[in-house]
């Protein structure tokens, strides 16, 4: 389900040399050029293109994920630094404040390539490893790759 948000403080980590935000700056998806997945490896490219047919045939309401900020809650933070398996030094955190349309879903089902599941949205009582698909405007509110209330992957 899509849910619109107003001013919601979210997350976002930063894992790409190319693409870096400002403290104080604000950003607007409708300026974002669509993930190519270029830096990505093979498997990933054509898991998202398989998602992407699925949404545009099955729910074309929802969010691209090949147009969208991807975001996630605070107490997701550390969750998502372990699933993304990256060392500190190779991501920023960013705290943002967002206002547009929001998408949750599980990322496991992505992981899984069960796209059905994961169109279908989040289940609070499942649990799973919670990204949402953001579109809209945000402001970059601070930097937090080394806030100690984040810790890095072991």
């Amino acid at each position: 389900m899509l849910l619109e948000i107003k001013n919601e403080l979210l997350y976002h980590i930063c894992l790409y040399k190319g693409f870096t935000l400002e403290v104080n700056k604000e950003y607007n998806t409708n300026n974002f050029p669509s993930r190519t997945y270029s830096e990505c490896k093979v498997n990933k490219k054509e898991i998202e293109s398989g998602f992407e047919a699925y949404r545009s045939n099955y729910c074309p309401n929802l969010p691209s994920r090949e147009k969208t900020f991807y975001v996630c809650k605070k107490k997701d933070v550390d969750i998502w630094l372990k699933e993304l398996n990256t060392s500190r030094g190779l991501y920023k955190i960013f705290k943002v404040s967002c206002s547009g349309n929001i998408f949750w879903a599980d990322s496991l089902y992505f992981k899984d390539g069960d796209k059905i599941k994961y169109w279908e949205g989040y289940n609070p009582t499942e649990g799973g490893v919670i990204e949402g698909l953001f579109i809209g405007a945000y402001k970059v509110l601070e930097e937090c790759t080394y806030n100690p209330e984040f810790h890095p992957p072991k």
